[in-house]
C-alpha cells in the first residue's frame, strides 16, 4: 500500500510540472533584441549599424537591373532607358548630310573657380557656369534655383535629347518669364568621343556655334545661338569601364 502512494505521489507532481511548463510564456528572441537595444548598455556597433542611412551610389546606375527579367517600373512618369551597348549606341546616332561631324580638336579651357576634379559640383554650379562662360544666352535669375526632378530630362530640346540608352541619373530645371533651363546628368555606354562628336553635329545642326574644349582632363562643349539666346555647355568624363558620364544645361529665350 505504501509503494502505492509513493507511486501515485510521483505520478502527481510529474502532471503538476507539466501543467506548469504549458502555462509558461514562450521566451520570444526579437523582443529580447528589442529591449537590449532600447537599453544603455546595448552594443553600440549593432545599434549604429541598425540606425545609419542607407548608401547609394548613382554611379551604379548603369548596372541595375542587368539580368532582370523585365525592365525596372518608371520613375515619376519619366522612362529611365535601358543601357545600349557602345555599339549599339553608336549606331543609333543621328547624323547630318549621312555622316556624324566629327568635332574639332579641343583646346584648353579657360579656368572655372568653382570646380571640383569632375567640372560644376551640381546641375545647379553647371548653370550658373554657362552664365558665366556664355553671356549673351538667356539665363535663370541667380536667385531662381533650379527644381530638382526626373522629369526635367524629358524637356531638354530636341537638339539636346537624351543620347540614346544613356541612363539617367539627375535632372533639373527652371522656367523665369523670359528662359527656360534644363538640365541633366547621364551614364552612357558610348565613348566620351562619341558623346561629343554626336552633340556637336546635334548643336549645329540647330545653328549654334560651337567650341570644343578641354577642362581639366575632361572634354567640353560651349555652344550659342543669336536668334533665341540659346546656350549649351556640355562636360564628358571617361568612365572606367569605357563608358562616359555626362553633364549637360541648356537655356533658351521663351
Amino acid at each position: 500500500m505504501a509503494s502505492s502512494r509513493g507511486l501515485w505521489a510521483a505520478t502527481g507532481m510529474a502532471a503538476a510540472m507539466t501543467l506548469a511548463g504549458c502555462g509558461a510564456a514562450p521566451r520570444d528572441p526579437d523582443a529580447a533584441l528589442a529591449a537590449a537595444l532600447a537599453k544603455d548598455t546595448a552594443d553600440p556597433l549593432i545599434r549604429d549599424t541598425l540606425t545609419m542611412p542607407l548608401a547609394t551610389d548613382p554611379d551604379l546606375a548603369t548596372q541595375a537591373n542587368v539580368n532582370a527579367i523585365r525592365s525596372s517600373p518608371r520613375v515619376a512618369g519619366n522612362s529611365i532607358p535601358r543601357p545600349l551597348s557602345r555599339a549599339d549606341a553608336a549606331s543609333a546616332l543621328p547624323t547630318r548630310d549621312g555622316k556624324r561631324l566629327a568635332a574639332p580638336a579641343a583646346v584648353p579651357a579657360s579656368p572655372c573657380p568653382d570646380c571640383g576634379p569632375d567640372g560644376p559640383a551640381t546641375l545647379g554650379a553647371l548653370a550658373r557656369e554657362l552664365a558665366r562662360r556664355t553671356p549673351a544666352a538667356c539665363h535663370a535669375d541667380p536667385a531662381h534655383r533650379l527644381d530638382y526632378a526626373l522629369p526635367w530630362a524629358e524637356r531638354l530640346p530636341p537638339p539636346f535629347a537624351l543620347f540614346p540608352g544613356a541612363a539617367l541619373m539627375d535632372a533639373a530645371g527652371a522656367e523665369t518669364a523670359d528662359c527656360a533651363v534644363r538640365a541633366a546628368s547621364v551614364a552612357i555606354a558610348a565613348s566620351a568621343q562619341d558623346v561629343i562628336d554626336h552633340y556637336y553635329t546635334q548643336a549645329r545642326r540647330a545653328g549654334y556655334t560651337v567650341a570644343h574644349q578641354r577642362l581639366g582632363s575632361h572634354a567640353m562643349l560651349i555652344g550659342a545661338r543669336a536668334r533665341d539666346k540659346g546656350g549649351l555647355l556640355l562636360i564628358a568624363r571617361t568612365a572606367p569601364d569605357g563608358g562616359a558620364t555626362v553633364d549637360l544645361v541648356v537655356s533658351e529665350s521663351r
